[in-house]
């Protein structure tokens, strides 16, 4: 297992579509990369990537960037995308507390949190990618009037959320209590991957967020 995760993980130096942080001229390449377009889409701990795939394929004229540090999760993305022939998505392995230090200022059009670890304990608070110490970042990066969208299984987190943001002042653009019951013209939400439909299957609601600064 070892050696074939290791082996995932020189493969994925040699694919076109993946930026790592350890690179040579890491900063410059991702700036780069965002000048190649005038649409920009994040999917924050993006996973296999299947649904910034999804996204990329459904929106050939946008960038579509999936950002997570598990190189192994990245590998099964970057290869999907290029056995696919998607060329509008990339893949970059990043901590994603690192964002506003590498992408440039007010770059992003939209960003995409889609079932991050929701860190349960109240210790761990700071480490939930929608916690207040994240949307500062996330600020940073952002178009003026860019959206965020936020997807989750867990109520707790979804709570949480909502405060945060009625608390810093963000505009709240939708706020749906169950997905795939209610009624809404968001394109988005009707892509499920395999880790929502596991959610699905499991009988819990999925919780969906979109605001803006």
């Amino acid at each position: 297992m070892k050696r074939n995760k290791l082996q995932k993980f020189n493969e994925l130096k040699t694919f076109d579509n993946v930026l790592e942080y350890t690179d040579q001229d890491f900063k410059k390449n991702i700036k780069d990369l965002l000048s190649s377009t005038d649409y920009i889409c994040l999917e924050l701990g993006c996973g296999n990537g299947d649904f910034s795939i999804e996204l990329a394929k459904n929106s050939p004229s946008k960038l579509f960037i999936g950002i997570d540090i598990q190189g192994e999760r990245l590998w099964h993305g970057a290869k999907n995308a290029t056995f696919n022939k998607v060329p509008n998505v990339y893949f970059i392995r990043m901590f994603i507390d690192s964002i506003d230090e590498f992408v440039p200022k007010h770059s992003i059009d939209e960003i995409w949190i889609t079932f991050p670890d929701p860190y349960p304990k109240k210790s761990k608070a700071q480490k939930r990618l929608t916690s207040n110490r994240f949307l500062e970042k996330y600020k940073k990066i952002m178009k003026d009037k860019g959206n965020i969208n936020f997807k989750t299984d867990d109520n707790e987190l979804f709570k949480f959320t909502l405060d945060e943001l009625k608390n810093n002042g963000w505009k709240i653009l939708s706020s749906i209590e169950d997905v795939h019951t209610a009624q809404h013209n968001i394109s988005e939400l009707n892509i499920c991957t395999k880790f929502e439909n596991k959610w699905i299957n499991l009988g819990k609601k999925i919780f969906f967020l979109r605001f803006t600064s």
